[in-house]
């Protein structure tokens, strides 16, 4: 689907707004190569590569235990985060029927150009952080911003002073004046020529965060699969590369170190990026004879030098009732997740802390919601025939953020049903003080009458604990849009 230009800039706002792999994904020995690698260009103007070789070694901690060498898997330890799923623990479940009233828009000016009225300041001025005024975007047109005619634009970004990086799904591009111009960049030249034996080559989804403890942004690059017959052979890589915003000029980036992820069975989609305190958390789809999600961490010192690190994975047979889910934002110290173990009535929730070695999950029981996926269906006014809507993406928790050390909010593509005439957004508010006991704080959604709502995604400010929204809306008189929310 094509979006406004406004997307460009939605998870880019929603950032600003809070100023390799095993064969055996159920653990087992492993003897696969991967790479640590420095790539530079030189004086001489030449490109320059020095990489670090490891060997992987597995142990099975909840999933696997990865280590380059000379450091050693850390053991399994018996903390309380180890312990086993506690009870389910139901909330009252409710009808099938609104909780919260219908959202209109109230439409501004297209930007603050001069001739039309700026979109009013969004950040409360109490929290100590400066206002937002969006403007129309410098980066991307309606074509080349999406590379393949009817794919979405998948924006994300990030910024470290005044460089800013912002990707959408097939190109990046880099402003090194806070945003006032951009120069667009070939993310192939980062991404190396396609391995028939890995890959098939750079493809799309591209997710960028900011690293503050070791000033560096990080780039997360998929690569398309290499469409083998045999699922097992099926596979792809995900690529994740960082720099120092020093790095950059209005060529591109001249210095920047990467790392590898190889997957097998399966071939890897879908994304996503956590910054915690100490850790980078990366979730990611894997697509195979088991689909899930699979989630890994990578000590974000090892990503600021060349050098052996170790990292350890989730298993992704835990994770078949989150695919497609992501992680959540703001995590700190620890990072949940979120899938439906019960489409239409529960949610599981998975937590894991920097401090342990092991993850655990509990269910929730909620206000049941229409989970139909057939039911995701919005159209143009038009184009009364294709759906705007991806119906692979229908019930995936998208939204995820820590608004606290207390609450975490997960967000759903909802279907149309009962008294929702249209694809919605289901929203919960979890309480995990007591875990593994949790608590619904509050249940509600983002929906109208007249028109379809999905693909909410949430970020935190970590100055009020304001929640940044960020949602597609659509159908009926709209064609598919994006609005931006702040939530007090």
């Amino acid at each position: 689907m094509k979006l406004s230009v406004l997307a460009i800039f939605i998870a880019l706002w929603v950032s600003v707004l809070a100023a390799a792999w095993g064969n055996d994904y159920q653990g087992g020995d492993n003897d696969d190569d991967h790479y640590h690698c420095h790539h530079h260009r030189g004086d001489d103007g030449n490109d320059h590569q020095d990489c670090n070789h490891q060997t992987g070694h597995a142990t099975p901690v909840f999933g696997r235990t990865l280590s380059g060498t000379p450091y050693p898997p850390s053991p399994r330890a018996n903390e309380p985060d180890d312990d086993e799923p506690g009870s389910v623990i139901p909330n009252p479940g409710g009808p099938i029927v609104p909780s919260s009233p219908p959202v209109n828009f109230r439409f501004m000016g297209a930007g603050n150009n001069g001739t039309n009225p700026p979109i009013p300041r969004a950040k409360r001025q109490s929290c100590g952080g400066s206002g937002i005024v969006f403007d129309t975007s410098t980066a991307f047109d309606s074509d080349t911003d999406i590379g393949v005619n009817g794919s979405p634009a998948e924006p994300s970004g990030a910024k470290s002073g005044n460089v800013i990086f912002s990707t959408s799904n097939w190109i990046a591009a880099i402003s090194t004046d806070g945003g006032a111009t951009f120069t667009v960049i070939d993310p192939t030249v980062y991404a190396g020529p396609a391995n028939p034996a890995t890959d098939g080559g750079f493809c799309c989804d591209q997710v960028v965060q900011y690293l503050p403890s070791i000033d560096r942004f990080v780039w997360l690059l998929q690569y398309t699969n290499t469409n083998n017959s045999n699922s097992a052979l099926n596979v792809n890589r995900l690529r994740l590369i960082t720099f120092h915003p020093s790095d950059v000029d209005t060529k591109g980036i001249n210095s920047w170190i990467y790392m590898d992820i190889l997957s097998s069975n399966g071939w890897f989609d879908y994304g996503e990026l956590g910054v915690g305190t100490t850790q980078l958390y990366l979730s990611t789809t894997l697509y195979g004879p088991t689909r899930g999600l699979v989630v890994f961490r990578i000590p974000i010192e090892a990503l600021n030098v060349v050098g052996s690190l170790t990292y350890r994975q989730t298993n992704v047979n835990d994770g078949t009732v989150a695919q497609g889910s992501r992680l959540s934002q703001n995590p700190d110290d620890t990072v949940f997740w979120a899938g439906h173990s019960d489409p239409g009535t529960t949610v599981r929730v998975f937590k894991w802390t920097e401090s342990s070695t092991s993850y655990s999950w509990n269910d929730l029981t909620i206000d049941s919601w229409p989970s139909n996926t057939s039911n995701f269906v919005s159209t143009c006014p038009g184009n009364r025939t294709t759906n705007w809507l991806f119906v692979n993406s229908a019930n995936n928790i998208i939204g995820s953020t820590r608004r606290s050390n207390n609450e975490v909010w997960f967000g759903w593509n909802a279907n149309s049903g009962g008294g929702f005439p249209n694809p919605h957004a289901q929203v919960v508010q979890v309480n995990v003080a007591d875990w593994p006991s949790i608590s619904k704080i509050k249940q509600w959604q983002i929906w109208n009458p007249n028109f379809a709502f999905a693909f909410p995604y949430f970020y935190t400010s970590s100055e009020c604990d304001d929640v940044g929204l960020a949602v597609v809306f659509g159908g009926g008189s709209f064609n598919p849009s994006s609005a931006l929310v702040v939530l007090s």
